[in-house]
């Protein structure tokens, strides 16, 4: 056998045994927690039980000892409040997501037979991507250590958080030049001085206005960077991490723009009108200036000279795009637009495309497709078919067809279609399609079910939860309220959390004494 061969096939038996190797160790420490939380799941003997289902948090993880997590706190808390005879079950398991929690609920509501349930979940369904499960009335409970591929789980985490996917990844400070955006893990979003709000799930980010328009777009990590892309940009806004430096006048008068102060924006804009690097971004700044401002006319004759004299400049894109998003400009826009069909430049066109998508999609498409076909950029063909769900596969091989493109190529456009309409079930349906289930069986067991918030919301599923716990009656408790409230009030972030995110003693504590007030109360009520 050649050395070559040789190396190569040690290589790969060395890997197989190093990651059954670590199978074998995850699964063993895995076995060695589950008997310990096994053991102690019984808590004190008493005549009324609580069980608490849920991942790390509600395990404990990051706590000094096992009686350190909530549940445990929990009993104690209930005791000194002087409601004896209460037993807390500790449910929770490091890294279970909202199917496995439902998977499970069964065998514990059984063993447990408990009063009151309480519910945290959903975090780690971020990373785990689990797909939607949807029991049977008689479904089987799962007791017992659960065998899973721990390795591939451990795996999954890591490139999940190596790669900063979904609203998580979003939140802290950004810039853009002079320009600062911070996603705060509440839901508020400050651009500039400005401040709005945003939600999100997976790469779908939606921004909303000061008047509650809302405006859909996408936000990728792509290293340590946050690019997002939208309808209404030609081109994506790619923020760098960190707060902005400040000094550009360009930057300055975009952040003037931002913060809601367009007469001073378009001062900034118009003395750089003439400047020999920045003069074209400028002029897309009037534009964007004047249409704060409701000077309609004069933002489209600005557009229109810059079409003139830089058509293929993507400053004169970035003008038209903002014609296009405003309604009273969008039909002069389309007007101005067909009349130079003929000589636009491939962003341009695809505005065009863009302002075709809903009344004329197979006009669009043939639009977006001379657009690639022209500059092979076919991301951006993919980003415009996922903005217009009425240009279907028809108006497309219709357009493929016309242009007479060949099959190798067309097969590539047609995969970018198929790629944009793939449908993707949301995180958070996946999460409200489980809780709703879980919910049901609880209140089948004769137990009341309550839900947490987590102590803060690191995956954006807060707004979500909060929706759902009203439409579907179940009580809902605001730990992250708690926390901000402390927080606020001078505590240290390590007074109560562990470097990784999870709580310490005192944070157990903290979630222990909401949900100690909340208990106390309901299993006064019930007596």
């Amino acid at each position: 056998m050649p050395r070559a061969r040789r190396v190569l096939l040690a290589l790969a038996t060395g890997t197989v045994l190093a990651l059954v190797c670590l199978e074998i160790l995850l699964q063993a420490i895995a076995w060695w927690q589950w008997r310990g939380a096994a053991a102690r799941s019984g808590g004190s003997t008493g005549e009324r039980t609580i069980l608490c289902l849920g991942d790390s948090f509600t395990y404990g993880l990051g706590a000094s000892a096992p009686q350190r997590s909530y549940p445990l706190q929990l009993e104690v808390l209930l005791r000194e409040r002087g409601v004896a005879g209460v037993r807390v079950v500790n449910g929770g398991w490091p890294g279970r997501d909202s199917r496995e929690v439902l998977e499970r609920a069964d065998a514990w509501l059984q063993d447990a037979r408990p009063e009151l349930v309480y519910v945290l979940v959903g975090h780690n369904d971020a990373w785990s991507r689990t797909e939607a499960l949807t029991l049977g009335p008689e479904a089987a409970p799962r007791a017992g250590f659960p065998l899973l591929w721990r390795t591939g789980r451990l795996l999954a985490l890591v490139r999940h958080r190596l790669a900063g996917a979904g609203p998580a990844a979003w939140i802290g400070t950004w810039h853009a030049g002079s320009l600062e955006v911070v996603f705060e893990a509440g839901g508020r979003l400050l651009v500039g001085k400005d401040a709005l709000r945003w939600r999100g799930d997976a790469d779908a980010l939606v921004v909303v206005q000061a008047d509650g328009r809302e405006q859909p777009a996408r936000a990728v990590r792509e290293g340590a960077r946050l690019v997002l892309s939208g309808p209404a940009w030609p081109e994506p806004i790619v923020l760098e991490p960190g707060p902005a430096q400040r000094g550009d006048p360009l930057d300055a008068a975009r952040a003037h723009l931002a913060g809601g102060r367009a007469e001073a924006a378009l001062a900034g804009f118009a003395a750089l009108r003439a400047d020999p690097t920045s003069g074209a971004d400028a002029r897309a700044g009037v534009v964007d200036a004047m249409l704060a401002l409701g000077r309609w006319p004069d933002a489209l004759g600005e557009a229109e000279a810059l079409q003139k004299e830089l058509p293929a400049h993507a400053a004169t894109a970035r003008a038209f795009a903002a014609l296009a998003a405003a309604p009273a400009t969008r039909a002069a826009a389309l007007r101005v637009l067909e009349a130079n069909e003929d000589t636009l430049a491939p962003d341009l066109l695809r505005v065009l495309a863009l302002l075709r998508k809903d009344a004329d999609p197979g006009r669009a498409a043939d639009t977006a497709l001379r657009a690639v076909l022209a500059d092979g950029r076919d991301e951006r063909w993919q980003v415009f078919l996922s903005w217009a769900p009425a240009v279907s596969a028809a108006h497309v091989d219709a357009a493929l067809a016309a242009r007479a493109v060949p099959a190798a190529r067309a097969a590539e456009l047609r995969e970018r279609l198929a790629a944009a309409r793939r449908p993707r079930e949301s995180r958070l349906d996946v999460l409200s399609h489980h809780l709703r289930q879980l919910v049901a069986r609880v209140r089948a067991a004769g137990a009341v079910p309550v839900l947490l918030t987590y102590p803060e919301d690191l995956v954006g599923q807060h707004p979500h939860l909060a929706e759902f716990a009203r439409q579907e009656g179940v009580a809902l408790v605001d730990l992250a309220r708690a926390f901000a409230a402390r927080l606020a009030a001078g505590a240290r972030r390590d007074e109560l959390f562990v470097p990784d995110g999870h709580c310490n003693d005192a944070g157990y504590r903290l979630m222990a004494e909401c949900v100690a007030e909340d208990a106390a109360a309901r299993l006064r009520a019930r007596r």
